[in-house]
């Protein structure tokens, strides 16, 4: 599989449903983030974030403030979130957190992140793909690429 992790103006323009003709007034900031199975050998799934600059200052104020409120974390990634490591081993303290506590503690704190990112002003996207299915198309016709 190909893969780049840079997105052309091209892209964009696809991405967000334009033409080259059109003009685009605002300059965009977009986070993407890919995942899959363990050898991303049955399928893929890609998911961006997009919005301009006030959205994404709006954005990563509720996010710090997301992270920070008690119980304090640094960063959020779901693999720590599943097997409760790294930021999430303090859920594993079973004098703060006795069971079930520390699971429920936890998905709180993961479903109190999500909600900052539904409530956000900005657009999401996602995309997932059947890796056989996507190697089947690309090798019928050259003109097929993907764009993460």
């Amino acid at each position: 599989m190909y893969a780049k992790s840079q997105v052309s103006v091209d892209d964009l323009y696809f991405l967000l449903g334009l033409k080259r003709r059109d003009i685009m007034a605002n300059l965009w900031t977009i986070a993407f983030d890919d995942s899959g199975d363990e050898r991303k050998a049955v399928f893929i799934i890609a998911g961006c974030l997009v919005g301009n600059k006030a959205e994404w200052n709006d954005f990563n104020k509720a996010w710090r403030k997301g992270l920070h409120r008690s119980p304090r974390i640094e960063h959020f990634h779901q693999k720590e979130y599943a097997s409760r490591n790294e930021e999430f081993r303090q859920f594993f303290d079973k004098t703060k957190w006795p069971e079930p506590s520390g699971k429920e503690a936890a998905r709180d704190k993961r479903d109190a992140l999500l909600s900052v990112i539904a409530k956000s002003r900005l657009s999401c996207y996602a995309l997932a793909l059947r890796v056989p299915d996507y190697v089947r198309v690309r090798n019928a016709s050259r003109s097929c690429f993907i764009t993460f």
